[in-house]
């Protein structure tokens, strides 16, 4: 997030090396996350996106599903960027959604409505994104600081000023 992209991706890689070096892959789907996301900051959505199914793989296999929520929605975002059909994009936001709401893990239950809402925005849905959005965020009684929470309040604003 300082603008240098490539330094990061080499720091994350690194340090999904070194764990993994220790023997230990408990937090693989965290770590995987991470490096998309960095991937992604450089443009690399296709890289990502195997960063993400990397994650899910292990989780699936060892039944470390945490994350799952916030990799589902990190590929649902990914796919858009790919130019994926809004119908596949919107289904992995769903399922994130589900999930999220399944394991009660409101933050990532934001995440993944904040992508759905974006995605409903743009094809015009402006009403039932704002409905989602704002029925999630309200839920909440504190951190409205973080940067997630600043960014649906934003997100939310914009819903409903169109």
């Amino acid at each position: 997030h300082t603008g240098d992209e490539w330094a990061g991706i080499a720091f994350v890689q690194e340090g999904i090396n070194g764990y993994h070096a220790c023997g230990d892959r408990m937090f693989d789907p965290f770590y995987r996350s991470l490096l998309a996301e960095t991937l992604a900051l450089a443009g690399k959505h296709k890289e990502a996106l195997d960063e993400v199914d990397t994650g899910l793989a292990f989780a699936n296999e060892n039944g470390n599903v945490y994350w799952n929520a916030h990799l589902l929605k990190l590929k649902g975002d990914y796919l858009q960027a790919l130019y994926t059909p809004d119908s596949e994009v919107e289904a992995w936001y769903q399922r994130a959604l589900t999930l999220a709401r399944k394991q009660s893990a409101r933050s990532l239950e934001l995440r993944a409505a904040m992508g759905l809402a974006r995605l409903w925005q743009k094809q015009g849905q402006e009403t039932e994104a704002f409905h989602l959005l704002a029925e999630i965020y309200n839920w909440f009684t504190e951190g409205f600081n973080t940067p997630d929470l600043i960014d649906a309040k934003a997100l939310l604003a914009e819903l409903k000023r169109a």
